[in-house]
């Protein structure tokens, strides 16, 4: 909504309070273009940025919000894309889990997800 300069912004940035899907993030070209994504908002000067997913009793705060989605992408890349030996399945679950204490709400279902496929020894 540019006259509010309020941005709604679907699955590119998720809220501090839950883990970010990233199930379909399957090759660098496609980590890299969600995080040129980020570098573009804050350049728009947004006074408000409505992140895709957010738990309930949550504040709205456009830097944490950013922040927390950009390490996460941070991490999937060290952790997983550009990683040099792939994880085993507990060992990504655990690397997630303890980088973001915080998200706790459907922690079996991001982390299963997102270990199983990535982690070595998963299901896919």
């Amino acid at each position: 909504m540019p006259v509010e300069r309020t941005i709604i912004c679907g699955d590119t940035v998720y809220g501090r309070s839950t883990h970010c899907w990233v199930k379909e993030v399957e090759n660098p070209a496609l980590l890299q273009a969600w995080i040129s994504t980020l570098d573009l908002i804050p350049a728009l000067q947004p006074t408000k940025l409505i992140p895709g997913h957010m738990d309930s009793g949550w504040e709205l705060d456009a830097q944490a919000d950013l922040a927390h989605t950009k390490k996460y992408l941070d991490l999937f890349g060290e952790k997983v894309t550009y990683a040099p030996t792939q994880s085993q399945v507990q060992e990504l679950y655990e690397y997630f889990q303890n980088a973001f204490p915080q998200c706790k709400e459907n922690l079996h279902f991001f982390l299963g997800r997102l270990s199983n496929q990535f982690g070595e020894g998963g299901e896919s």
